[in-house]
């Protein structure tokens, strides 16, 4: 399986840490040998190598304890000179840990991270049914960590995110028919995937074949979690029939044939509604029977 981009980043990153890492230790015993080197005497508050290890240390840190010191004329220059290396080094350093944690952070807000979680919710593709999905969780289940494997907009995620506060929402920016980006959301872990009608993709016409497509990648994959599939065309449905498939809905069959209902018994869409609502711990759910 190919590397993804942020793996790639942070690999080179670990190799850029490490080199920066023994430069700064190389900075350091190079400039603790050359004070252990002049300071001598009765006035040197510098006597052993580890004394110059620390002073060094202490130096280059910019910590400055004061409590050793050089005191001769060359271990004074040498200070200076350390000071101003250890200075540029450590500067170095800690910058470019900085902006290796906000690149890393950059890349997974724009859908470009991989996953880590397991027992996770993955759900491939958007539509405004994707809301209702998310408005229930939130409801019942706002400790599941939900994955959004998708094509929109990095700004309109936010958007998502910040309209669903409680809900731990990760994403992942791709088409969910190519099985390295469905890796990326490390699918084989997760407890459940949903796969929607997708209306997400700029520039394409919607449909069921790219869904079907996306189903027999994961089946592939042998997921271990539960699959359900959104389709908007019934005849679809023989195509898709397997035992991995825990249920098919049809896109606004329900609310087509709820419309439908309305035309002769008002009531009956009204009822139907309040039943499927799940909301503050009130509502259907499926349940084991004890033995």
């Amino acid at each position: 399986m190919a590397e993804s981009e942020t793996q790639i980043t942070k690999r080179k990153a670990t190799k850029q840490l490490l080199k920066y890492f023994l430069i700064i230790v190389a900075v350091i015993f190079a400039g603790a040998f050359a004070i252990h080197l002049f300071e001598h005497g009765k006035e040197a508050n510098i006597h052993t190598f580890f004394d110059a290890i620390w002073w060094a240390l202490v130096t280059i840190t910019t910590v400055g304890y004061g409590d050793l010191y050089p005191v001769s004329f060359w271990g004074r220059i040498i200070g200076i000179i350390f000071i101003m290396l250890g200075f540029i080094a450590f500067s170095i350093f800690t910058a470019f840990i900085a902006s290796t944690f906000i690149d890393i952070k950059f890349k997974e807000r724009k859908g470009l991270g991989t996953i880590k979680q397991k027992n996770h919710i993955v759900i491939c593709g958007w539509n405004s049914s994707t809301n209702k999905i998310l408005d229930f969780l939130s409801n019942v289940d706002n400790k599941k960590t939900v994955v959004l494997l998708n094509e929109l907009d990095a700004d309109e995620i936010a958007n998502i995110q910040s309209k669903f506060p409680n809900l731990d929402i990760k994403f992942i920016k791709g088409d969910f028919t190519n099985q390295d980006i469905l890796n990326r959301t490390n699918i084989k872990q997760a407890s459940h995937v949903i796969l929607m009608y997708d209306e997400s993709k700029p520039n394409s016409v919607p449909s069921d074949e790219r869904t079907i497509i996306a189903v027999h990648n994961i089946i592939y994959m042998k997921l271990k979690g539960k699959i359900s599939v959104q389709l908007k065309d019934e005849k679809y449905l023989p195509n898709i029939r397997q035992e991995k498939i825990h249920n098919v809905v049809i896109y606004d069959n329900i609310g087509g044939n709820l419309l439908a209902n309305s035309t002769l018994y008002p009531s009956v869409p009204d009822f139907v509604q309040e039943l499927i609502k799940y909301k503050n711990g009130i509502g259907f759910r499926e349940m084991e029977i004890p033995k």
